[in-house]
């Protein structure tokens, strides 16, 4: 046998293989399917304070409006500023401890650390938002003759992501 027949001969029995291979391309299926993927990170907010000596003497023996720095408050977020509010004891007033009818109201600011206290607020309306580094300040009007007596309150700060 030549080699040519050889050649032709085997074009034949390989043609219908080619086509069959191309015949099972064309039918072939495929199928897909999709995965929903996902996950849940919660609000974290802390809140941490460092009370200053003025907290714990705070000028009332002064007649007349003082403004004092009485805490350095660090706020961290994950979500950016948080809401800080702000109750205490004494629902904002100052008693004294001799005689609790003598008190004296006092008003709050926080501010970005080293800034400029100025937009005091009740603490009953007392709401911020805020993040960082911050300064807690205190406003007391003192009477013109302040009572004698230790005047305390205790204040607590909230922070929330609402």
């Amino acid at each position: 046998m030549s080699l040519r027949h050889f050649l032709v001969a085997s074009s034949l029995i390989l043609s219908p293989v080619a086509v069959i291979g191309v015949q099972s391309t064309a039918f072939a299926e495929s199928a897909n399917d999709s995965i929903n993927i996902s996950g849940n990170v919660p609000a974290s907010v802390t809140i941490t304070s460092t009370a200053a000596d003025a907290a714990t003497s705070l000028p009332l023996s002064t007649a007349g409006t003082q403004t004092v720095k009485i805490a350095d408050i660090t706020v961290t977020t994950n979500f950016g500023g948080a809401i800080l509010t702000a109750t205490s004891t004494n629902n904002g007033v100052l008693l004294n401890s001799n005689n609790p009818n003598d008190n004296l109201q006092y008003q709050l600011d926080i501010v970005g650390d080293g800034g400029q206290a100025g937009n005091f607020s009740n603490i009953g309306s007392f709401s911020r938002t805020v993040q960082g580094e911050l300064d807690l300040y205190i406003q007391v009007n003192n009477p013109a003759v302040p009572k004698k007596g230790s005047y305390n309150d205790t204040i607590t700060l909230t922070v929330s992501d609402q």
